[in-house]
């Protein structure tokens, strides 16, 4: 604007100067003198007619020219004179539209919309706060996780040992139930000998024997009595074995059950708790955003109020499947709203910014 401003004013200079030649030109003494020496060498002094005319066709074609270049440089005054008015009357209406906008943004300032937006910022910026506790707390909980599976690795170890160790103890109880059968069909056996020696004895008794033969027969039967009961303690002691083995193979089974429902859990509820928490917060801030865009002012305060109070649902969880299921639907859920919440609040910053440039 400046450099067309200068150059319409060397234009005009310009002008100035050629108007001021062709009426010096006009008003020249010497122009004067040899016009009247034209018009006398007709008369008296006989100068050479064709010089003469050759020195006025001279001073015709600058004077034409210079009226030529008189016209041109007015023509040029005329378009600047005509982008000038173009020019201010727009600068008209961008002032008119500078001076609207500034009464608009001074009704909004003074409607407390700059303060909502300022209260919604360092709302979003604590929710950014406690996004990152979030994540310190999730990467925490990976690290306990990332444990808690070391330890499970090792319990998987231990209960394969066990389940090896019940498997050998299941097959030396099937030897030892095998043991158990053949030492009851010799328990059997001896009872139904030593009924048959009963007998016999009671047989004997009557009978007139020699006292070497009964003495005999009282010692064998003395023999096979006390090997009966080394047979039915052999068989306590094989049923003992087997109870034994039977307790601690039940106890190894439910404590690696127990062992692994323990962990995942507890820490699975509480990541999921905090989640819910981060979405409920998101989801308020959200529809505190879509107000102020909407126009819908007089609600956003009660929205304020209630955004620290607002109840966190809650869920029982039954397996370790469903927590980590729903606490990737609420990331994710949590993820998106604080996406559409950081662009809308970008889009409002950059229009105040751009309304307090224009103002200043």
């Amino acid at each position: 604007m400046l450099e067309k401003d200068a150059m319409i004013e060397k234009m005009q200079l310009q002008l100035g100067k050629q108007r001021h030649t062709i009426e010096w030109l006009k008003t020249d003494p010497r122009i004067q003198l040899s016009a009247s020496r034209r018009s006398q060498s007709h008369q008296d002094d006989g100068f050479s007619e064709a010089e003469e005319d050759s020195k006025v066709y001279q001073l015709e074609s600058q004077i034409s020219k210079l009226f030529a270049q008189l016209k041109e440089a007015e023509k040029v005054n005329e378009q600047q004179a005509q982008r000038i008015e173009s020019r201010k009357a727009a600068n008209n209406k961008l002032m008119q539209a500078l001076k609207h906008m500034k009464r608009k943004l001074d009704d909004e300032a003074n409607s407390g919309v700059h303060h909502m937006l300022q209260d919604i910022q360092h709302k979003y910026i604590r929710l950014e706060s406690d996004k990152n506790d979030l994540s310190a707390a999730m990467d925490k909980v990976q690290g306990e996780l990332e444990t808690l599976r070391g330890e499970k690795e090792a319990l998987e170890a231990s209960y394969k040992s066990s389940c090896a160790q019940i498997q050998s103890l299941e097959g030396l109880l099937a030897e030892k139930d095998l043991k158990l059968q053949d030492i009851d069909a010799q328990i059997r056996k001896q009872q139904l000998y030593i009924k048959d020696l009963e007998m016999d004895y009671k047989v004997m008794s009557k009978m007139d024997l020699k006292g070497s033969e009964r003495e005999q027969m009282q010692r064998i039967l003395a023999r096979k009595n006390d090997d009966l009961i080394a047979l039915e303690s052999k068989c306590k002691q094989y049923a003992g074995e087997l109870d034994f083995i039977r307790r601690q193979t039940q106890g190894s089974e439910n404590d690696s059950a127990a062992t692994k429902r323990l962990f995942s859990l507890i820490d699975v509820d509480q990541v999921h708790s905090q989640v819910l928490k981060v979405e409920c917060k998101a989801q308020a801030v959200s529809r505190m955003m879509s107000m102020i865009e909407d126009g819908n002012h007089r609600d956003i305060q009660a929205l304020l109020v209630d955004l620290d109070n607002a109840p966190i649902p809650s869920y029982t969880l039954t397996s370790e499947a469903e927590g980590k299921q729903r606490i990737l639907m609420s990331l994710m859920e949590s993820q998106t709203l604080l996406d559409n919440l950081s662009h809308q609040l970008a889009n409002a910053l950059a229009r105040n910014l751009g309304a307090q440039c224009a103002m200043q």
